[in-house]
């Protein structure tokens, strides 16, 4: 009896053994110095990476400023790992004059919606997944949207990176501002307080944002 228990024993750590490498990921992306989960979300706003090019805006995944420190595809095990990469751009409405896409080193011009590439990471080491847009005058305030999945085998890492350029103007506007001003009271034409009780035809109104406009009812 204590020979079979023993059996059994050892039957289910090797049985759990070779579930537990089943599940590890041999690779995973990081961000900021961050694992992140597979499928996981990058958000990047535009900005201008080189002060000699103030008027050039750039989303980048690893502008010079973060170093080695931007999306990173890492490689968890003891063994180089190499595989196919894919990028599909899923919506662009910021019109960039320039998409590029490098990993490992090898960089391209991103000339369609869905690009592939080889990769190769060292073991235990990692490499850069430097994906940029640069933005000029012709570009649109909006986002674009993509996903980049790394194929080893039979395993995929996936991660999705949304590039916004947004207006510099709305910066300093607050919420309260971009809220829809309200009628605080109504006037007839000879200037008599109808409080909140709007007259028939032509009065004035005064709103919330400080105006005073011309209200027409026709009930």
């Amino acid at each position: 009896m204590k020979r079979t228990f023993t059996q059994l024993f050892f039957a289910v750590v090797i049985a759990f053994g070779m579930t537990a490498t089943a599940m590890a990921q041999s690779a995973y992306f990081s961000y900021d110095g961050k694992r992140l989960a597979d499928g996981a979300t990058v958000n990047i706003e535009a900005e201008v990476t080189d002060p000699d090019w103030p008027d050039e805006l750039e989303c980048a995944t690893n502008p010079a400023s973060k170093g080695m420190n931007g999306l990173l595809l890492v490689n968890a095990t003891g063994k180089a790992l190499s595989g196919k990469a894919t990028l599909t751009i899923n919506k662009n409405n910021i019109k960039p004059y320039r998409v590029q896409w490098c990993m490992g080193g090898s960089c391209q011009i991103v000339s369609s919606t869905t690009f592939n590439k080889d990769y190769s990471v060292p073991a235990n080491g990692r490499i850069p997944v430097e994906y940029d847009a640069a933005l000029d005058e012709d570009s649109q305030f909006g986002e674009m949207e993509t996903t980049i999945v790394a194929k080893a085998g039979t395993e995929t890492f996936t991660v999705k990176v949304v590039f916004t350029y947004t207006d510099p103007a709305l910066a300093h506007v607050s919420a309260a501002d971009t809220q829809k001003p309200v009628v605080l009271e109504y006037f007839t034409l000879d200037g008599r307080s109808c409080k909140l009780q709007q007259p028939k035809g032509v009065s004035l109104a005064r709103f919330s944002d400080g105006k005073v406009r011309k209200v027409t009812n026709k009930n």
